[in-house]
């Protein structure tokens, strides 16, 4: 179902843009192969959409008829430089980071069952609609797919996994689902699998997550505590963001 997140995106100019957006939307956001190609140009769109309710709240905030349905739910605007609900994501097109605290949205990661869930929706017709299938294709075609994150967090590369081309990774997106979907039914029969294609993947567990490569970005994950969210905050401060005192006040209410 998913939630608010605070966002904060800056862009190349300098300028820093809090907001609060839907946790839903990051994966299509986020992991998008524009992001590395075309810098902050790749979010105008997620911008834009963003100053349309900002405008629609300044104007009609005194009586409430908002122009746009989701315009209240996201407001204040600006909002703090602070997280919100699910946690916080930090784009910076400036310095080249994504740093983030939360645990609902896989973050310069695509997990392998989100990916099969969205290709058997996919036919050859909506090959460029934004679905995570087709992005982790874009970035395999790219060179830009850097490995497989396994279930013992083990981590073998696109290279050792001989996955070269789109039809390498169907071919190894196909068996390892398989896989997946094997030991998730019956636990008693991993050891069974574990030789599946051993010549290949001598992986003795099934694939979790798809890493892709967000260079020049520098994708930082936080845990979702105390430390971590404090964390985040020091590497905003060392990246040159400014915290203002209301900024500091939603810090505190958010780590009650």
């Amino acid at each position: 179902m998913g939630g608010s997140i605070a966002v904060v995106i800056r862009k190349e100019n300098g300028s820093v843009m809090p907001m609060h957006r839907w946790t839903n939307e990051l994966p299509y956001v986020i992991n998008n192969i524009n992001i590395p190609l075309l810098g902050d140009e790749s979010v105008r769109d997620y911008i834009n959409t963003w100053t349309k309710w900002k405008d629609d709240w300044e104007k009609n905030k005194e009586t409430g008829k908002y122009e746009f349905a989701m315009t209240d739910t996201y407001s204040p605007y600006p909002s703090a430089i602070a997280p919100h609900g699910y946690g916080i994501v930090v784009l910076d097109f400036q310095e080249k980071y994504i740093l983030h605290a939360q645990g609902y949205s896989g973050i310069g990661t695509i997990y392998l069952t989100a990916a099969e869930l969205e290709r058997r929706e996919v036919g050859p017709e909506f090959e460029n609609e934004e679905n995570r299938w087709n992005m982790l294709n874009r970035f395999c075609r790219e060179g830009r797919l850097k490995g497989v994150q396994f279930d013992d967090n083990s981590f073998v590369s696109s290279i050792d996994l001989r996955i070269n081309t789109t039809e390498d990774l169907q071919n190894f997106h196909t068996e390892q689902y398989n896989l997946h979907m094997e030991m998730t039914r019956d636990r008693d029969t991993i050891k069974a699998h574990h030789t599946l294609r051993g010549e290949r993947w001598p992986r003795r567990n099934a694939a979790r997550d798809y890493v892709l490569d967000m260079s020049p970005f520098t994708v930082i994950r936080y845990e979702e505590n105390d430390n971590g969210f404090l964390a985040l905050k020091r590497k905003m401060s060392r990246l040159g963001f400014i915290f203002t005192a209301n900024d500091e006040n939603e810090w505190d209410e958010f780590l009650k």
